[in-house]
């Protein structure tokens, strides 16, 4: 089916909405919505579906706006295409969840290749498998702007693609931000592997296995980082890169105001690799600092194995076990080393 707006409904102005255990397929909508457009309601939930190649200018599937809470949960989404939100673009609603979710090969020629959510209340994705989605600009699964809080848990992120920004997710003005239990493989973007945070309060990325995740034109392999305190915990980062002119195989924590602090701890964190700071490079006047930590193997084709520390940054690294191929840290740094309790140098291997 093809139409204008809501490829199979429009629905404005109404109660809770409750579309469950259907097959959506090859249903079109020139503007909003492929399968249904969704505005000025109460609740609305998608439960127990398959949606394969659906597509529309802003949500492949569902177009949602000024509603209630949305959940998506136990879905299976596939090759489903739009400009914004290749499945959903959800703005000025409320509470969102999407949980229990199969997606794979989603599509936006703009963001979120699965998903594009903005101006929303706490945002919450769990359970879900999320495969080889991509994305031309921002956030390969998803764009999340504006929003309260940011939740993403127990999920695996494999394969997927921003040609820009946040490889798996893309991530702006919003509250507190936690992704947890997550293992996060192959990712690719330009800026950000898995994730670029911008703006944000609170982040903190916990017992995550991210492994082989690339910036692929610039930085940092995992994570590029503005102007948002970053605490990653008890996490493994093997094999992360950013290729080219890059700055950071796991982190770059960049441009802010006020200045940020990335801090790592608990974690093993063992090849990663750059042209600048195999694990992390630090903006001037921003702060990194690694503790409890093995940091191993990791390199950089010119500066800093370890990390490249820009002037006027700082650098605190304690109670970690430290082998590297190259460190060589910019000669304008404020440098604070120590690796245990009494204040033992750091030393580097050429």
């Amino acid at each position: 089916m093809e139409s204008q707006n809501g490829g199979v409904a429009s629905i404005s102005s109404s109660g809770d909405v409750v579309i469950s255990k259907c097959t959506m397929h090859g249903n079109t909508a020139a503007e909003y919505g492929g399968v249904a457009n969704i505005s000025y309601s109460g609740d609305v939930s998608i439960s127990e579906c398959t949606m394969t190649e659906n597509t529309a200018s802003r949500g492949g599937v569902a177009y949602i706006s000024d509603s209630d809470h949305v959940v998506i949960s136990e879905c299976t989404m596939t090759e489903n295409t739009a400009s914004y939100g290749g499945v959903a673009y959800i703005s000025d609603s409320g509470d969102v969840s999407i949980s229990e979710c199969n997606m794979t090969g989603n599509g936006a020629s703009m963001y979120g290749g699965v998903a594009d959510i903005s101006y929303s209340g706490d945002v919450s994705i769990s359970e879900c498998a999320m495969t080889e989605n991509i994305a031309s600009d921002h956030g390969g699964v998803a764009r999340i702007s504006s929003s309260d809080h940011v939740v993403i848990s127990e999920c695996t992120m494999t394969g997927n693609t921003a040609a820009e920004y946040g490889g798996v997710a893309y991530i702006s003005y919003s509250g507190g931000v936690s992704i947890s239990e997550c293992a996060m493989t192959e990712n690719t973007a330009s800026y950000g592997g898995v994730a670029y945070i911008s703006s944000s309060d609170h982040v903190v990325i916990s017992e995550c296995t991210m492994t082989g995740n690339t910036a692929a034109l610039s930085s940092g392999g995992v994570a590029y980082i503005e102007s948002s305190d970053v605490l990653i915990s008890e996490c493994t980062l093997t094999g992360n890169t950013a290729s080219g002119s890059s700055y950071g195989g796991v982190a770059y924590a960049g441009v802010g105001s006020p200045y940020m602090v990335l801090t790592i701890t608990n974690s093993a964190i063992i090849d990663n690799s750059a042209t600048y700071g195999g694990v992390a490079y630090v903006y001037p006047g921003n702060t990194l600092i690694i503790t409890n930590s093995t940091i191993s193997d990791n390199t950089a084709s010119l500066h800093g194995g370890v990390a490249y520390i820009d002037e006027g940054s700082t650098l605190i690294i304690m109670n970690s076990a430290i082998r590297v191929f190259t460190v060589k840290l910019h000669a304008w740094i404020n440098v604070q080393k120590r690796i245990n309790d009494e204040g033992d140098p750091l030393g580097a291997e050429e």
